[in-house]
C-alpha cells in the first residue's frame, strides 16, 4: 500500500566540468461525546512517530508497529490520518489493498496525502522552477484487519526513512515536520550516489544517503517547464535528442553555484567539482508534465562525507 513520493525510474546522466511539532502522546485516546462510548479500535495522531522502517513494512497494506517517542530512532512520523471515501470504505479491506493508483477513490487520497507531505515536510525552493531534494519518502496504511472488522476506515499517511539498496532497516532521530525547509538539511536526509562513471557512458550507482562517502550531490531539482516538450512528445527519439542531460549542463551549472557557495567565476576555477545532470523517467515526459524532472548533481574527483552545500572555496570535506 506505500507509496513513495517522486518514484524515479530510468534516469539518464551526464557529467561535465564545472568551469565549462512536540511528540504525540501514543497513549492519548480521542475525545468523546459524555455518554458516547469509546471507539472499539485506536485511530492513528499526526506526529506520532514509529520504529525502524524496512522495505517489508514499506510495502505493507497495514502497519501494526507500536509509537516511539519521536527523539529516539523511528523509521516513521504520522503527517496526515483520513478518512477512505465512501467507495472505497464500502469494499472488503482486501480488495481496497489492491486497487490501482488510478481507480478514483484512491487517487483522491494519494493526492491528498502527497500534497500534505509537502506541507508537513517542508520544501526549500531553489526559485520559481527549482527546489532542494531530500530523500524522504511517503507511504499510506489502512487499518489492520481486526479494526477494519470493527468499522475502522481510517487512512495513515507517513512520511518514511525507507531503507537504500542493501539496508535491512533505515532510521532517524530528526522530528521529520519543517525538515526538508530547514537551514540545515541533515547529510543523512539529502540524496547522494556512492558511484558516477566518468564519460562517455556516465551512470550515477549507488543512492543513498550524504553522511555516508560518495562522488555525487543532488543539490538541486529542476522541473522542466520548456513548451517545446509537449511539441515533441509523440516522438521519443526526437524528445530524448532534445532534452537529453547535455542539454541542462549550462541551467544546472548556474543554479549548482550558489548552492555551493560560490560565483560563477569561483565556480569556473574549480577543477574538483564538476556539473552531473540526470534526466529523470523521460518516457514519462509526453503524458506527465510533473515528470519532467532534471536533478542537479555536484560531482567530485574522489569520495567525501557530508554534504558540499554552502563548500565556498573550502577543500573538499573529508
Amino acid at each position: 500500500m506505500a507509496r513513495i513520493r517522486r518514484t524515479v525510474g530510468l534516469l539518464v546522466v551526464a557529467v561535465g566540468a564545472s568551469g565549462c511539532v512536540g511528540d504525540a502522546d501514543p497513549g492519548a485516546s480521542p475525545p468523546t461525546t459524555s455518554g458516547t462510548p469509546p471507539p472499539a479500535f485506536d485511530t492513528p495522531q499526526v506526529g506520532e512517530c514509529r520504529g525502524p522502517m524496512t522495505e517489508e513494512i514499506y510495502d505493507a497494506a497495514s502497519d501494526t508497529r507500536s509509537t516511539v517517542p519521536c527523539t529516539e530512532p523511528h523509521g516513521s512520523e504520522t503527517f496526515l490520518v483520513t478518512e477512505l471515501p465512501d467507495e472505497a470504505a464500502a469494499l472488503p479491506r482486501d480488495e481496497v489493498a489492491e486497487l490501482p493508483d488510478d481507480f478514483p477513490a484512491k487517487r483522491r487520497v494519494l493526492d491528498e496525502c502527497d500534497q500534505e507531505h509537502d506541507r508537513y515536510v517542508g520544501v526549500r525552493r531553489l526559485g520559481p522552477d527549482a527546489i532542494r531534494p531530500n530523500n524522504l519518502s511517503w507511504a499510506f496504511y489502512l487499518p489492520p484487519p481486526e479494526d477494519w472488522e470493527k468499522g475502522a476506515r481510517w487512512v495513515r499517511c507517513d512520511v518514511v526513512t525507507r531503507p537504500f539498496e542493501g539496508q535491512e532497516e533505515r532510521t532517524t532521530t530528526e522530528r521529520l515536520e519543517g525538515i526538508g525547509a530547514s537551514d540545515a538539511l541533515p547529510a543523512a536526509l539529502r540524496r547522494c550516489y556512492r558511484d558516477v562513471t566518468p564519460p562517455p557512458d556516465v551512470q550515477v550507482l549507488g543512492l543513498g544517503s550524504c553522511d555516508q562517502p560518495h562522488l555525487g550531490e543532488i543539490l538541486v531539482e529542476l522541473q522542466v517547464t520548456d513548451p517545446e516538450i509537449d511539441r515533441l512528445a509523440g516522438d521519443p527519439q526526437a524528445l530524448a535528442d532534445y532534452a537529453g542531460p547535455d542539454s541542462y549542463f549550462a541551467t544546472c551549472r548556474e543554479r549548482l553555484a550558489p548552492q555551493l557557495g560560490l560565483s560563477a567565476a569561483d565556480f569556473s576555477r574549480r577543477t574538483d567539482v564538476k556539473v552531473g545532470a540526470a534526466v529523470l523517467d523521460i518516457a514519462d515526459w509526453p503524458t506527465d508534465p510533473e515528470a519532467r524532472r532534471v536533478w542537479c548533481i555536484a560531482v567530485t574527483e574522489r569520495p567525501v562525507t557530508g554534504t558540499m552545500e554552502g563548500l565556498g572555496t573550502a577543500p573538499l570535506p573529508a
